[in-house]
């Protein structure tokens, strides 16, 4: 999910076309954040004047590059491990018999066994996921990545548009090697109706398009992968609210950031249903239930 900061709207006075600077405080050693934002920039601006392409197509063309050289291989990397758990679901079911039996004889209620068996049982998944390589962070890969990754590029882009490029919480913790110019070209470069990059869309259907796509993502996942317990309903109804707030939050953004998002949106939805098809997930199995669970290990000797 976008960082809220940067879908804000932008309370900045009226660009006017000239040179702009922005500079990095130096008041702390760390280096890597304007080093990253500075590379970033260096890589829109060589492709920009290698290729000639406006960035009404380079912007989206940059997204795309992004997203296929980055995220999309990793998204596939952690996909796998994620059926790969599923599949071993099974196994970890068949576990559950001989911990809840054993637990039983080291515990005097109902409720130790029971808090007993839920702890075996985590130890006995951790241990199983690791030893076929499934770890929690192995699954989350894919958006640690691409969160960093998003905000580096919008970050980028925002001091292109002429609009400070980092955030106030950021400032103070390094100083950029050399000095990041507004891109000038991105005021004649637009297309359509967005003729301007360095102002808010007029129309506002980039900013709707943003939010749009953002909410059909949360909905697909949803159809996908129902949430089962009340926490993560929960969420799923935050993030639903959350990319409907994105519509309001950046119609004063510069096009040529509304545009960035949402082409990533745009190839965020078209990779997800694609690995829908080409990697689908299995249908969950309901492990057997007894219907006194307690006597477990009583019936299991008999």
């Amino acid at each position: 999910m976008p960082h809220l900061y940067l879908l804000r709207p932008l309370l900045t006075k009226p660009f006017h076309h000239h040179h702009h600077r922005r500079q990095f405080s130096s008041t702390s050693p760390n280096h890597l954040i304007p080093t990253v934002l500075s590379a970033t920039h260096d890589f829109l601006t060589t492709l920009h004047t290698s290729t000639n392409l406006p960035y009404h197509t380079l912007i989206p063309l940059s997204a795309v590059l992004l997203r296929l050289t980055i995220t999309t291989p990793l998204t596939i990397y952690s996909r796998r491990r994620a059926l790969r758990t599923q599949r071993l679901q099974p196994i970890l079911s068949a576990y559950q018999h001989p911990i809840a039996r054993n637990a039983k004889s080291t515990t005097a209620t109902p409720q130790a066994w029971e808090l007993r068996t839920r702890k075996e049982m985590h130890w006995k998944r951790r241990e199983l996921w690791k030893r076929w390589g499934c770890q929690a962070w192995k699954m989350l890969l894919a958006p640690v990545v691409q969160i960093p990754v998003w905000v580096t590029a919008s970050v980028t882009l925002r001091g292109m548009a002429g609009v400070e490029g980092l955030p106030t919480w950021l400032r103070g913790l390094g100083k950029i090697g050399g000095e990041v110019w507004v891109e000038e070209a991105l005021a004649t470069e637009g297309a359509l109706w967005f003729g301007d990059l360095l102002v808010a869309d007029p129309y506002l259907a980039l900013p709707m398009g943003f939010s749009f796509l953002l909410f059909a993502n949360i909905e697909l996942q949803t159809k996908l992968h129902l949430p089962s317990t009340g926490k993560q309903r929960v969420f799923t109804n935050v993030l639903r609210i959350l990319s409907l707030a994105a519509f309001p939050l950046t119609t004063n953004a510069p096009a040529a950031l509304t545009l960035y998002w949402s082409t990533s949106a745009v190839f965020s939805l078209v990779q997800n249903i694609i690995l829908a098809k080409v990697m689908p997930r299995g249908e969950d199995l309901e492990p057997c239930k007894t219907q006194d669970p307690y006597n477990v290990g009583d019936k299991v000797g008999k």
